[in-house]
C-alpha cells in the first residue's frame, strides 16, 4: 500500500469514468440531476431539519459549489435529534429522523420524492412520530418504553424495518452493552409490529448495522465481538427466523469498530485495518487486509462510494477520512487519499462520488471521482458554512428538482 504515489491503470480508468458521467447516467436519474443536502442537528429546545442546495454536480456554466441553506425548509422536531438515515440505494425517497422527547425515542419519517427547491410545502413527513420505544416495550423486548436509547439507525429501502443500535448509557447513568434491534415501522395492515430479537444481544459492537444484499435478499447486519466476533444478521424477508452468522471474525477484527455493505459483500474495520468480506459462493471468504494511514487517528466508521467501478470505501477517523478506490485488490498497488477535517460529526456519500464531511460548523466537500481520475496523497476540500444556530449531528443527501431558476428566467 502507497502513500501519495500515483498509479496510472487506476488513473486511466477514473478518467474514463469521468467522461462516461459527464454524458451518461447515473442510477435511475439523470447525471444533471441536483443534489440536496439535509442536516439533522438541535436548535434551542428543538431538533430541526435544515435543507441546503449543494451545487452538486456542478454545472461547468454555473457552477456553485457552495452550500446554499434555505431557512424556509427548516423543520422543528419534539426533542433532540439523534441520527437521520442514509438511503440504502439511489432510487430511496425516504429519510428517517430519529429523535428523543423526554425519555422517548421518536421517529419521524421524511418524503423526498418530490423535493423542489422552489417550494419548502415540498419537504414533506408521513403521518406522526412513531413511538418505537414504546413498540420495543410492546413486543416485551424491553420493561418500559423509556428504556430504549437508539445512538445510530438504518432504514431498509421500502422503509419497513428500522435497525437501531441500542446503549441505554447514552441516556442514562448506567452501565450499558450495545445491542441491535430491528424493529418494524409499517406492519401489514392490521398486524402487531414486530421488533427483534425477543431477547437483546449482549455482545454486539458499538456500531451501527448495515442493510446488506446477498443473492437479491435484503438482510440487516451488525457486528459482534468478543470471542464469538462474527457479522450476525436477520433476513427481512423472514425476519422471525433466526438470526444467522454471515461470517466470523478473528483478531484484529474480533473488537471491529465499524461495518458497511455492499452488493454480496462487507467490509469491516478495527481501530487500525479493514478488510473486504466476499458473500458470494458457499462461504464468504475474507480479502486483503488494509492498514489505516498513520496520518489519521484511529477508524470510526465506513462509508459505501456508489456509483464508481471497482469497490470503493471511505474510511472516517475523528481527524478526516481515508478513500480506499479498490477494497477487493493487492493493498500494495493502491494510494490511499487522506482527506483532513478535524471535528468530524458525520459524513455521507452522494452518488456521484462527493463525500460531504459535516462538523459542528462546517461542511467540508471532497471531490472523490475527481481524485480517482489522478490519485494523489491528499483529497482537496471545498468548506462551507452550516446555520450557526444548530448543533450539527447527521446529514444526508437527496435527490431533488430545483425550479428556482425556472422561476427567475420567466417573464
Amino acid at each position: 500500500m502507497r502513500y501519495g504515489v500515483h498509479h496510472p491503470t487506476i488513473g486511466f480508468a477514473w478518467l474514463v469514468l469521468a467522461a462516461f458521467l459527464v454524458t451518461a447516467c447515473t442510477g435511475t436519474r439523470e447525471t444533471r440531476t441536483p443534489i440536496a443536502v439535509l442536516v439533522a442537528g438541535n436548535a434551542g429546545s428543538s431538533a430541526v431539519i435544515d435543507v441546503y442546495a449543494s451545487g452538486f454536480p456542478p454545472d461547468p456554466a454555473n457552477p456553485a459549489d457552495r452550500l446554499e441553506h434555505l431557512p424556509s425548509f427548516r423543520t422543528s422536531l419534539a426533542g433532540s435529534a439523534v441520527t437521520i438515515t442514509q438511503p440504502t440505494d439511489e432510487a430511496g425517497s425516504l429519510r428517517h429522523v430519529v429523535h428523543r422527547s423526554g425519555d422517548r425515542d421518536l421517529v419521524t419519517t421524511f418524503d423526498v420524492a418530490s423535493l423542489d427547491l422552489a417550494q419548502p410545502s415540498s419537504l414533506t413527513t408521513l403521518g406522526p412520530a412513531i413511538d418505537v420505544g414504546e413498540r420495543v416495550a410492546s413486543a416485551g423486548v424491553f420493561s418500559d418504553a423509556s428504556i430504549l436509547c437508539t445512538v445510530d439507525a438504518v432504514a431498509s429501502g421500502d422503509g419497513r424495518w428500522l435497525g437501531v443500535l441500542h446503549d441505554g448509557s447514552a441516556c442514562r447513568d448506567e452501565s450499558s452493552v450495545p445491542a441491535v434491534l430491528l424493529i418494524e415501522l409499517t406492519p401489514a395492515v392490521g398486524a402487531t409490529p414486530r421488533v427483534l430479537p425477543l431477547v437483546a444481544s449482549t455482545n454486539d459492537a458499538n456500531a451501527a448495522p448495515r442493510i446488506v444484499t446477498s443473492e437479491g435478499r435484503d438482510s440487516l447486519a451488525w457486528l459482534t465481538v468478543g470471542a464469538t466476533a462474527a457479522v450476525r444478521s436477520f433476513s427481512l424477508d423472514a425476519p422471525q427466523s433466526p438470526a444467522s452468522t454471515l461470517v466470523s471474525l478473528a483478531s484484529p477484527f474480533n473488537d471491529a469498530v465499524a461495518l458497511e455493505a455492499f452488493e454480496d459483500g462487507l467490509v469491516v474495520a478495527s481501530d487500525a485495518e479493514l478488510v473486504y468480506v466476499d458473500l458470494r459462493g458457499e462461504e464468504p471468504t475474507l480479502g486483503s487486509r488494509w492498514s489505516r494511514p498513520t496520518s489519521l487517528p484511529s477508524f470510526t466508521g465506513l462509508r459505501t462510494v456508489r456509483g464508481l467501478p471497482g469497490t470503493p470505501v471511505l474510511a472516517v477517523t475523528s481527524g478526516g477520512v481515508a478513500l480506499y478506490p479498490d477494497v477487493t485488490t493487492n493493498p500494495d498497488e493502491d494510494t490511499i487519499p487522506v482527506g483532513f477535517a478535524s471535528g468530524l460529526v458525520d459524513v455521507f456519500v452522494d452518488p456521484y462520488g462527493y463525500a460531504f464531511a459535516l462538523t459542528s460548523s462546517r461542511a467540508i466537500t471532497f471531490d472523490l471521482l475527481g481524485e480517482l481520475a489522478a490519485i494523489d496523497d491528499r483529497l482537496p476540500g471545498s468548506s462551507a458554512s452550516l446555520a450557526q444556530d444548530v448543533t450539527v449531528v447527521a446529514g444526508t443527501w437527496t435527490f431533488t428538482q430545483d425550479t428556482r431558476s425556472d422561476a427567475s428566467d420567466s417573464p
